[in-house]
């Protein structure tokens, strides 16, 4: 939806990250996604996912997925709280590393 309303196309074929969508692609086929062709900008926005057993993106699944894009882009703009450490909500928008490239 935030690619939508900002007009720019999601260079990814995955539309979201939440536990059903990891488990069901794979946690590293994501990432290798994500180097293929990585997005300018990530946007981390707070859910709590129990729903489908775990709680937060990074801490309760797919924490190698949030461990490369930390690796790979700094957070630019946080709306809010730090995302997925409290019930607080919160948005970070990362971009990514000049360093980076593409």
């Amino acid at each position: 939806m935030i690619n939508y309303l900002a007009r720019r196309r999601n260079p990814l074929r995955y539309g979201n990250f939440n536990p059903h969508q990891v488990a069901t692609f794979g946690e590293e086929a994501m990432i290798r996604e994500f180097e293929a062709r990585p997005p300018d900008l990530v946007a981390l926005v707070h859910a709590d996912t129990s729903v489908f057993g775990v709680r937060f993106f990074g801490r309760d699944y797919a924490v190698k997925l949030a461990d490369w894009i930390h690796a790979h882009y700094d957070v630019v703009r946080r709306i809010g709280h730090e995302p997925f450490v409290s019930d607080a909500y919160g948005i970070d928008l990362l971009a990514r590393h000049p360093s980076a490239g593409r």
